[in-house]
């Protein structure tokens, strides 16, 4: 009786190895096909050039819709020592009266500076306090759009990169360009 036992228990013994090594060698063969197929034909990335070119177009909105009253108020705040470094030439104002010329006196030139001065940056703060940003913010992102759109159908999309993850293995990744919604990885 303990033979047939003993028996039993190294048939099941050789079983279950048999088993166990069968399913390891399956594995390890198919593991081994999936890493050539990838390492000869290599992975493709699509990318969604529109969808990216609206992310950064969207940010480069918010970024101008952010800064563009900044920079419109330190302007502002330099435009009166900028108009009097400019307004340039009424130091020899005259007036011709016939065939003479009379030169004004500095405290008329002056008064006539300060008024120059004063229309001037009148016309201009209120130019900018008119200014619809909107547009110029929009024709920002527009560019901004076609710029990256552009970088990336060019640039990026068609390329092979080869990614090396360790001494034995490289594997190259193609980019492509696909129009749909969301961002894929693919085989």
């Amino acid at each position: 009786m303990s033979k047939t036992r003993t028996k039993t228990s190294i048939d099941k013994d050789r079983y279950w190895s048999g088993v166990f090594t069968g399913v390891f060698l399956g594995c390890f063969i198919i593991s081994l096909s999936i890493l050539m197929v990838i390492r000869m034909q290599g992975l493709k990335v699509a990318i969604n050039p529109q969808q990216i070119a609206r992310l950064v177009q969207a940010k480069v909105q918010a970024e101008a819709k952010r800064d563009i009253p900044q920079i419109l108020e330190q302007l502002k705040k330099e435009l009166p020592v900028e108009v009097s470094e400019n307004l340039q030439g009424l130091e020899d104002f005259t007036i011709g009266i016939g065939k003479s010329q009379v030169n004004l006196p500095p405290e008329v030139i002056g008064a006539i500076k300060g008024e120059f001065n004063r229309v001037i940056e009148e016309a201009i703060i209120n130019t900018i306090n008119n200014y619809n940003t909107a547009e110029y913010e929009e024709r920002l992102g527009r560019n901004a759009y076609e710029m990256v759109e552009a970088l990336i159908q060019q640039d990026i999309i068609g390329k092979t990169y080869l990614i090396k993850t360790n001494d034995w293995l490289t594997v190259p990744v193609k980019i492509v360009g696909t129009s749909r919604q969301q961002l894929s990885v693919g085989i």
